[in-house]
């Protein structure tokens, strides 16, 4: 979607000597038929001139939304005298049933959940890839398709991809693959992921490519996020009392919240 296509038509004539002609300086009229998308028609050299010395122009359409477009053209001009009027749709005259059908699809791709794990603990992120083929059956799951993972640390993390079917395999046929994660290290690792896939619509075949950091798609989303936390305790002094006499530890909890800011107090805690 959102890209936009261009038609060539033809027009042609036999003035009756046995063989066929380009018809030029013709004016042509274009338009869209009703359908499941909102193409609209958005230039061509159809719409602002006649046709060439080919017998040609163009009718260029586009539609922000999915679904099949049916683009007709009709044209009335004079062969050896004689008014003739002819249209793809059919309507009038011989070989004219030819309109030019647009199918314009989608694709997005997720990742998912964000979440919080302790350091040195691993997190399996989910990818899911869908595909909508402009068939009105919206969004369904896009199985077979190679999916390309990649992470970026801050704040302190190490985080490296460690394993996950992403990294071996294609999207299953609920049209997903996972992505391993693990940092030894606090902080966040920012975790994307990227698939191209080939969507079949109507008429041929279109290829699509879908990046959680750059573009998601419709209802796609963009990267997830892993925050590694940690935490230490500790128990001073090591020192020799007097029997019958007291000695007191004193117990210190720190957390590390993977923000940057290190470790610090963590109060309320039951020790």
């Amino acid at each position: 979607v959102g890209n936009a296509h261009t038609f060539d038509v033809t027009v042609e004539q036999n003035a009756g000597g046995g063989s066929w002609a380009p018809a030029v300086g013709v004016t042509v009229t274009a338009s869209l038929v009703p359908g499941i998308s909102g193409a609209t028609i958005t230039g061509g050299t159809c719409a602002s001139g006649v046709t060439n010395a080919s017998g040609v122009c163009t009718v260029t359409v586009n539609s922000a939304t999915v679904g099949v477009g049916t683009v007709n053209a009709s044209a009335t001009w004079s062969v050896g005298g004689v008014s003739i009027t002819r249209a793809t749709n059919g309507t009038s005259g011989w070989n004219s049933n030819t309109s030019g059908t647009k199918t314009w699809v989608d694709a997005r791709i997720k990742i998912s959940p964000d979440a919080t794990n302790e350091v040195g603990k691993a997190h399996t992120f989910t990818v899911t890839v869908e595909k909508n083929a402009g068939d009105g059956d919206g969004f369904v799951a896009a199985s077979g398709v190679t999916v390309t993972p990649s992470a970026s640390n801050s704040l302190g993390a190490t985080g490296t991809i460690t394993g996950g079917t992403c990294t071996t395999t294609v999207t299953n046929g609920s049209g997903q693959c996972t992505i391993i994660v693990s940092s030894p290290t606090t902080g966040h690792t920012t975790v994307n992921a990227s698939a191209t896939l080939t969507i079949n619509g109507q008429v041929g075949s279109a290829t699509v490519s879908r990046s959680t950091a750059t573009n998601p798609g419709p209802g796609g989303t963009g990267p997830s996020v892993k925050t590694w936390v940690d935490a230490s305790i500790t128990i001073t002094p090591s020192d020799t009392a007097e029997v019958g006499g007291t000695l007191t530890f004193i117990v210190t909890v720190r957390k590390d919240l993977g923000d940057g800011n290190g470790l610090i107090p963590a109060s309320g805690v039951d020790v």
